[in-house]
């Protein structure tokens, strides 16, 4: 009975072997093939904002900025001085002389906000990072004129509240949120300006105006979070999140 048993197993495997070599011998498509759709049809939907979600507004691709040398590559840190910066025709890029070399500052901005037409500085000084990491973005880009602050681009993560501080005392705080009560997902950070020695808050999406000592500037804060949850938003460490515009250069459109 035994033997009888142990031929059935082998002539079964055999004829198994036989079968795929006799498949593997086939064309792979045979008769008439139906190629379906390329392009299935999507139906829109409605994302809702939760605390595990990360915070949505009708600006989500704006607010990003490069500095390239002339053979467009980017330039991670560092500081020019001086430099000529004027603004081309076409919206979305500054250029910038210094020295013998040549450089652009490639940016994106809500549509209501854009560099002034005649945008022209001599002699400035710019400062620039551009790192990214596991802990998420790095990137700043600060354009000063005659000490004074013309335009600064930020967008950062850190495990601590974004402050900044020019030498005139012009100041941008992000304050620290409580994190007792919510386990993961995203906390709004609130963002303040601190201009005169009086704080504006800013609202997320919204182009905010005041002066400082005497110059009119223009701030657009389009995200300030803190993520809790490390696997939420590909921020390997979560905390707080940043990313802002201020300038005395803009003009609201």
């Amino acid at each position: 009975m035994k033997l009888y048993i142990y031929i059935v197993i082998t002539s079964c495997f055999i004829c198994a072997m036989t079968a795929q070599q006799n498949q593997n011998t086939n064309d792979l498509f045979e008769g008439n093939v139906t190629v379906g759709p390329l392009n299935p049809v999507l139906k829109p939907v409605t994302i809702k904002n939760d605390q595990d979600t990360k915070p949505t507004n009708s600006q989500v691709f704006a607010l990003d900025f490069n500095i390239l040398n002339n053979e467009n590559q980017v330039l991670t840190e560092g500081t020019l001085v001086p430099v000529t910066i004027t603004k081309e025709s076409k919206r979305g890029i500054l250029d910038i002389k210094h020295e013998n070399s040549s450089f652009t500052i490639q940016y994106a901005l809500p549509n209501s906000i854009e560099f002034t037409a005649n945008y022209a500085l001599e002699n400035a000084q710019l400062r620039y990072t551009n790192l990214s990491g596991p802990e998420g973005a790095n990137k700043s880009v600060e354009i000063v004129d005659q000490d004074l602050l013309d335009t600064a681009f930020f967008w950062g993560t850190k495990m601590t509240p974004f402050a900044y501080e020019t030498k005139n005392n012009l100041r941008i705080i992000q304050q620290q949120v409580s994190t007792s009560s919510i386990e993961s997902g995203y906390i709004p950070a609130p963002l303040l300006i601190i201009a005169n020695g009086k704080e504006i808050p800013l609202t997320t999406g919204k182009p905010t105006t005041f002066s400082h000592q005497g110059k009119e500037y223009t701030a657009y804060v389009l995200e300030s979070t803190y993520l809790i949850d490390p696997n939420n938003g590909g921020c390997a460490n979560g905390g707080y999140i940043i990313r802002c515009i201020i300038g005395k250069s803009f003009v609201q459109q």
